[in-house]
C-alpha cells in the first residue's frame, strides 16, 4: 500500500473513538476518583491512538502505551477541583475570574502531563525505553508498597510523635504530616527511590562520601541551630515562616486553627528540644538533607533516564514550597498600605482544600526541562498541545454546563429588581450564630424559593431536566474534550518522529509484561477494591455482601475485602504465568497481529471496569445513574465496534522527515499563555451576560475572595471533621 497523505489520526472516526475511549474513562473515574480513578482513561485512550496511528513501530509498543498513558494521566488525580467549578458558576464576578482561571490551570496539568506520558513511548528509541525500565519498575515497586503500607506507616510515624510529646490527633488535620491535604510524604518516598535507584545503580560506589557528607550536613545544621538559640532569633523566624490557615478578624483564633503552612510534624521538631537546644533535631534533619543532596549533586549519574523521575520529584518540592507554602507569606506595598496575600487566603487555589496542584505544576515544569535538555522535544510539544486543550476544555465545559442549566433556572430572571437582589445578596457579608457550629452554613437567599413559586408552573417542564446527574455530564463530556486532546497532539507528532529502531534492538519482554501487569490487573485492582465499600458499607440498609464469610467446609473466616484480595491475587498470578508462558509458546488466545493484541487488551480493560463501574453503582441504583452508567455503557459498545474496526493492517503513513520543534513549542507556548490571558474573562463574561450576579445553583456556595470566602468563613478547626 502507497504511503497515505492524510494522517490516520485526524479521520472522523479516529477523533470519535479518541473522544469516547476518554469520556468513558472520565465517567468512570469520577466514580472511583483521585489518581488510580484517573489512570483508567490514560491508558484506554493511549491503546486506541497507538492502535489508529498506522504506524507499526508504535503498535509493537501498545503494553508501553498503556502503561506510560495510565501514568501520565494519573498526576491529575490528586488535584482538588470540585471548589474551582463553584468558584466559576458563583456569580460573585471576582471568584468567577479565578474559577475559571484555575479550571484553566488545572485543566492544562492533567491534560499536559497525561499527553507526555501518551508520547514518550512513541518518541523513545527501544535501546532508551528498554532502559528507563529500570528505575519505572523500581518506583512502580514503591507504588505497591505504598499502596499497601502507606497508612501503617504513617500510624507508625504518628505513634512516635505522640511517644515524643505530640499531642493525639482529634481529626486527620491535625495529625503530624498533614501539609495542605498534599501527597508530598508520598513524592518523598518517591524522591527517595530515585536517589537509591542510582546508588545502586552505580554499585554503591562513593559510598564513604554519602556518609562524610550526610554527617558534615547533620553536624552544621545542629551547629546552626544552636547558634541561631543563642542569640535568639529562632522566635522571630518562627513568627515570620509560620502562618496559620484561616485567621480573619476575630473569628478565630490560633489556638483553634488546625492548620498551618508546615506539616505539624516539621513544627514539632522546630519547638521540641531533643538533645542540645530547641530544634535541635529540625537541624540536624535539615542539614542531613543538605548533605544528601550535595552528594548527590557531585556523584549522582542518574542514567538510563532515572534523571527524569529526578527532576519531577524536585520540582514538585519546588513549586509547593514556593507557591502555597512560602509564597503566602509574600506582601506588596502600594502607597504606603500593605497588602498580604494572607488577606485573601494565600497563594492557594482551594482553600481550605488540598494544594497538589502546585506540586503537580512543579512536575510538569521539571518533567519539561529534563526532556527539553535530553533530546525529547516532541513529548513537551505533545504536551504543550494537549495541555492547551484540555486547559479550554476544563474552563469551557463548566461554561457550558452553566449556559445549559439557565433554561429552565428560577435564577434567571430579566427582572432588574431581581438582579439587584442577587447583587445585595452578593456583597452581603453572612453571620452564622455560632462559628464554631460547622452545621450552620451560608444559605441560599430566601427570595430564590419565592422566585420558584411564583414561576411554578413556568418550570415544572423543567424540573426533570435540571434533576439529572450534571455532574457526570461535566465529567464525561470534559473526557471527551481530553481525548480529543490526546489524538490531535499525537497527529501531530504521527509524522515527524522518525521510525524507530525496533527491528535492530532485540526484544525485552519483561518490560512489556510489567506494562501489561500494571495496566489491567493492577489498574484493576486498585479501583474494582473501592466497590467493597459499596458492595458491604458497614452501616446502612443496602447492603450486597456481609461484611464477613465463611470458607466453604472449614472454619475460616475473611472479610469481604479479604475474600477480594485472595480472589484477584489469584487471578493475578494466573495472567503473568500466562504471560510468561507464551513468552515461551505462542498462546492461540494472543493473536500474532499487534493490531490484534492492541484490540484484545483494549476490550479486555474497557469492559471490566464498564462492568464493575455498573456492578459498584448497582447498590444505590436509580434513573439519576442513567446519565452515568448508562451513557458510559453506551459510548462502550461505540468504542468497541470502532475500535475493531478502525485499525488496518500494512498502513504506511508519510513521514516529514528532519523536523524543527522548536518552532512547535515555541508557538504552541505563546498560544497557550494568550489563551490563558483570555479565555478566563471571556469565559466569565459569557455566563454572567445571562445569569449576572445570580448563582448557576448546582453545587455548594463557594467564594473564593470577600469576607463569605471559603478559606475564612469555613476553615479547618482542631476536632473538627474535615472536609
Amino acid at each position: 500500500m502507497p504511503p497515505q497523505e492524510s494522517n490516520p489520526l485526524l479521520r472522523p472516526l479516529s477523533i470519535l473513538l479518541a473522544g469516547v475511549s476518554l469520556a468513558i474513562g472520565w465517567g468512570i473515574r469520577g466514580n472511583y476518583g483521585h489518581e488510580t480513578g484517573a489512570m483508567f482513561p490514560g491508558a484506554l485512550t493511549a491503546i486506541a491512538v497507538c492502535l489508529l496511528s498506522g504506524r507499526e513501530d508504535w503498535r509493537q509498543r501498545v503494553g508501553q502505551f498503556a502503561l506510560f498513558g495510565m501514568l501520565g494521566w494519573g498526576f491529575g488525580g490528586s488535584m482538588s477541583y470540585m471548589q474551582v467549578i463553584g468558584f466559576s458558576q458563583s456569580g460573585h464576578a471576582p471568584t468567577q475570574l479565578f474559577g475559571f482561571a484555575g479550571l484553566f490551570l488545572i485543566g492544562f496539568l492533567w491534560a499536559a502531563l497525561g499527553g507526555m506520558g501518551t508520547a514518550l513511548p512513541a518518541v523513545m528509541d527501544k535501546q532508551r525505553l528498554n532502559n528507563i525500565f529500570k528505575p519505572l519498575v523500581s518506583l512502580l515497586a514503591i507504588w505497591v508498597v505504598l499502596y499497601v503500607a502507606l497508612f501503617p506507616i504513617m500510624r507508625l510515624v504518628q505513634a512516635y510523635l505522640e511517644i515524643d510529646g505530640f499531642p493525639a490527633p482529634m481529626q486527620r488535620q491535625e495529625s503530624g504530616l498533614y501539609w495542605f491535604d498534599s501527597d508530598w510524604f508520598t513524592v518523598l518516598f518517591v524522591l527517595s527511590g530515585v536517589l537509591l535507584f542510582d546508588f545502586i545503580n552505580r554499585r554503591c560506589s562513593q559510598w564513604p562520601q554519602l556518609l562524610l557528607f550526610s554527617a558534615i550536613g547533620a553536624v552544621v545544621g545542629l551547629g546552626v541551630l544552636f547558634g541561631l538559640t543563642q542569640l535568639g532569633w529562632t522566635e522571630a523566624i518562627y513568627n515570620t515562616l509560620v502562618q496559620h490557615q484561616g485567621v480573619y478578624g476575630d473569628r478565630f483564633t490560633a489556638d483553634q486553627l488546625a492548620v498551618t503552612n508546615w506539616p505539624p510534624i516539621i513544627l514539632h521538631f522546630a519547638t521540641h528540644e531533643k538533645f542540645l537546644c530547641t530544634g535541635d533535631l529540625l537541624g540536624i534533619l535539615l542539614g542531613l538533607l543538605v548533605g544528601i543532596t550535595v552528594y548527590f549533586a557531585m556523584y549522582g549519574q542518574f542514567r538510563d533516564d532515572s534523571g527524569l523521575f529526578l527532576w519531577m520529584a524536585v520540582g514538585w518540592f519546588v513549586c509547593f514550597l514556593a507557591l502555597p507554602v512560602l509564597g503566602s507569606l509574600l506582601f506588596i506595598t502600594i502607597d504606603g498600605v500593605r497588602y498580604a496575600f494572607a488577606d485573601i487566603g494565600g497563594l492557594r487555589m482551594t482553600p481550605p482544600r488540598g494544594d497538589n496542584w502546585a506540586g503537580v505544576l512543579g512536575t510538569f515544569l521539571g518533567a519539561s526541562i529534563y526532556l527539553l535538555r535530553h533530546q525529547l522535544k516532541a513529548v513537551v510539544l505533545a504536551g504543550v498541545v494537549c495541555g492547551i486543550i484540555g486547559g479550554v476544555g476544563f474552563s469551557g465545559i463548566s461554561l457550558l454546563q452553566g449556559l445549559l442549566l439557565s433554561v429552565g433556572n428560577e435564577r434567571v430572571s430579566a427582572d432588574l429588581a431581581i438582579q439587584q437582589k442577587w447583587t445585595e445578596w452578593q456583597q452581603t457579608e453572612w453571620e452564622p450564630t455560632d462559628w464554631m457550629d460547622k452545621t450552620q452554613k451560608m444559605p441560599t437567599p430566601a427570595f430564590v424559593n419565592e422566585l420558584r413559586e411564583s414561576r411554578k408552573e413556568e418550570l415544572a417542564p423543567w424540573q426533570h431536566f435540571h434533576r439529572q446527574n450534571w455532574h457526570s455530564f461535566l465529567e464525561q463530556s470534559y473526557g471527551f474534550v481530553n481525548g480529543l486532546a490526546v489524538i490531535f497532539a499525537m497527529a501531530i507528532l504521527l509524522p515527524r518522529v522518525p521510525k524507530l529502531d525496533d527491528d535492530v534492538v532485540p526484544r525485552q519482554r519483561w518490560t512489556e509484561i510489567v506494562s501489561i501487569t500494571f495496566a489491567l490487573p493492577a489498574l484493576l485492582f486498585v479501583n474494582m477494591y473501592k466497590n467493597i465499600k459499596d458492595w458491604s458499607p458497614l452501616e446502612g440498609a443496602k447492603k450486597l455482601l456481609p461484611n464477613v464469610m465463611k470458607a466453604p467446609w472449614i472454619d475460616f473466616e475473611m472479610s469481604a475485602g479479604g475474600w477480594f484480595n485472595f480472589f484477584f491475587t489469584l487471578a493475578t498470578v494466573a495472567f503473568v504465568g500466562l504471560m510468561i508462558a507464551h513468552t515461551r509458546r505462542r498462546l492461540a488466545i494472543v493473536p500474532e497481529s499487534w493490531i490484534g493484541r492492541g484490540q484484545l487488551l483494549y476490550f479486555l480493560l474497557l469492559w471490566a471496569f464498564v462492568l464493575g463501574n455498573f456492578a459498584k453503582a448497582l447498590a444505590y441504583f436509580g434513573e439519576g445513574r442513567l446519565l452515568t452508567e448508562g451513557i458510559i455503557i453506551v459510548n462502550a459498545v461505540i468504542a468497541t465496534v470502532l475500535v475493531l474496526l478502525l485499525p488496518r493492517e500494512g498502513e504506511q503513513v508519510r513521514q516529514y522527515g528532519e523536523v524543527n520543534f522548536n518552532r512547535w513549542l515555541l508557538g504552541s507556548a505563546v498560544l497557550g499563555l494568550i489563551l490563558f490571558a483570555t479565555v478566563p474573562f471571556i469565559e466569565r463574561k459569557s455566563l454572567r451576560s445571562v445569569y449576572g450576579d445570580a448563582r448557576v445553583g448546582h453545587g455548594g456556595i463557594n467564594r473564593r475572595f470577600d469576607p463569605n470566602a471559603n478559606w475564612n468563613r469555613i476553615p479547618l478547626l482542631k476536632g473538627q471533621q474535615h472536609r
